[in-house]
């Protein structure tokens, strides 16, 4: 099977079920993705060395990037309520709170977002395999085109 790599493809998110009822609209996180949001989390600082040279340092704030990492990979939610039962809105300031209260809803968005390639890979695999096994399927070297990952 060859690795099909589609420069045109946008990165849309797809919707993953956390736990019965909730849903979530992940985006994949590429790496270029990931280096545009450190760098927009850090600033560069000048201060003077030993020697009475200026030195520029960069820091990164890493409360914001993790801000800024969820709230791009979370593009909606559904199933997620308050305690009254009312819906919470997938604002870029609820994603903030329920990611700090939820690690494990968190830890769950940021697996599912580094996945989704491998993920996608894995299911037409199995696709293929289940293709081959069955009568007129095909036993040549096909190709999948990685188009979003099916969670």
């Amino acid at each position: 099977m060859a690795l099909v790599f589609d420069a045109k493809r946008k990165d849309d998110g797809v919707w993953c079920e956390y736990m019965g009822g909730v849903k979530v609209k992940v985006r994949p996180m590429s790496r270029s993705t990931f280096r545009r949001l450190r760098k927009e989390a850090t600033t560069k600082e000048a201060r003077m060395d030993e020697r009475g040279r200026r030195v520029e340092e960069e820091r990164v704030d890493e409360e914001r990037l993790d801000r800024e990492l969820y709230r791009y990979m979370i593009e909606d939610w559904g199933g997620i309520v308050d305690g009254d039962g009312e819906p919470v809105p997938c604002t870029p300031e609820m994603v903030d709170a329920v990611c700090d209260r939820l690690p494990n809803f968190a830890a769950w968005v940021a697996e599912e977002a580094n996945g989704m390639e491998l993920k996608a890979m894995e299911k037409k695999d199995t696709a293929l395999k289940n293709l081959q096994g069955s009568h007129g399927g095909s036993r040549g070297n096909e190709s999948w085109t990685v188009k979003g990952a099916g969670c």
